[in-house]
């Protein structure tokens, strides 16, 4: 069975997106979840946790390349938010599978 490589982007990962992406993780085996901004202050106030240091996350603001190429290179991408555009038009420019997701 071919493995299938799972990319999701969003700003940070939370708590409501961690159950989510570990059983992505056991799933696919190839699942990264794209951070493109740190904890913001206000939230770690409000009690949230700084999760992007899970062994999945690629932090966009430390390695923006790194980030591109999942997006390029995997088969699906789930896109919450995500602030670099230019990944995900590139993407669909090329004729991949985008999925688009919102909370509201």
């Amino acid at each position: 069975m071919k493995e299938y490589t799972i990319v999701y982007t969003s700003c940070f990962l939370n708590h409501y997106q961690l159950a989510l992406g570990k059983e992505l993780n056991k799933v696919f085996k190839k699942y990264y979840f794209i951070a493109d901004t740190e904890l913001p202050k206000e939230r770690a106030e409000m009690g949230f946790f700084d999760m992007n240091d899970n062994e999945f996350v690629i932090k966009v603001y430390e390695d923006k390349e790194k980030a591109r190429q999942a997006i390029m290179d995997a088969d699906v991408v789930l896109c919450g938010f995500y602030k670099y555009e230019e990944h995900i038009r590139e993407r669909i420019k090329a004729g991949k599978l985008v999925i688009y997701s919102s909370e509201r």
